[in-house]
């Protein structure tokens, strides 16, 4: 994917009466010099645009979506889990490619019992792929991880457990679950989850952290 990169630069130069007689020619030499100068200085001007290559990408929003941070806190007075995600540029739900693939989405994995085998050993999986948007409001799906969904955009997961609000400020995505929706294990609020960033189905971040508990 090629980065979007306009921009332009103009080099000028002052032309000043030379005071000499009209028959009268500066020495090639010196006009030989300024014009290397004038060709040295447009290379240095045009230098950074041609280097900016993936800042610039990413600043435009072309590049593929990675994870600044983000954080899953669990609130014993209300018994929910609040998760925030934040990119480092705002993400595009809504494209999608000729196979459906979208261009940016992202799936939480809610470790239950890790000792057991792939996918028994999750309790809840919530899914970017599913996620409806409109503005920035939208309505994000939690599946179990078994028995598999047949249907089309279910990704091979279970069946639905819960249907949670999400809201996406810029790059930051914000959305919360109560604990017994997204843990059949967990009593306290603790649990190990996997976090992956997805670019038209390619796996392009990868995280693995824990829940912590605060009070709200």
């Amino acid at each position: 994917m090629s980065a979007r990169i306009t921009g332009t630069h103009t080099v000028t130069g002052s032309r000043r009466a030379s005071g000499l007689p009209p028959l009268v020619r500066p020495p090639r030499r010196r006009l030989a010099c300024a014009v290397l100068v004038l060709l040295c200085a447009a290379v240095v001007s045009a230098g950074p645009v041609a280097a900016s290559g993936k800042a610039a990408q990413n600043a435009a929003g072309d590049g593929p979506l990675h994870v600044v941070s983000d954080s899953a806190v669990y609130c014993p007075k209300t018994g929910m889990v609040h998760f925030k995600l934040r990119f480092d540029h705002r993400p595009d739900f809504r494209t999608v490619d000729q196979a459906g693939w979208r261009r940016d989405s992202f799936q939480y994995s809610i470790v239950g019992d890790g000792t057991q085998p792939f996918p028994q050993k999750y309790d809840a999986i919530v899914r970017g792929d599913e996620l409806t948007l409109r503005g920035s409001k939208g309505l994000l799906p939690i599946r179990r991880s078994e028995p598999s969904d047949p249907g089309p955009a279910t990704g091979g997961w279970g069946p639905r457990r819960a249907v949670v609000p999400l809201r996406l400020r810029h790059s930051v995505v914000t959305f919360s679950a109560p604990l017994s929706v997204l843990s059949d294990h967990s009593t306290d609020g603790r649990f190990a989850y996997e976090l992956q960033i997805l670019n038209f189905g390619t796996e392009v971040d990868f995280i693995t952290k824990e829940s912590v508990v605060r009070s709200c």
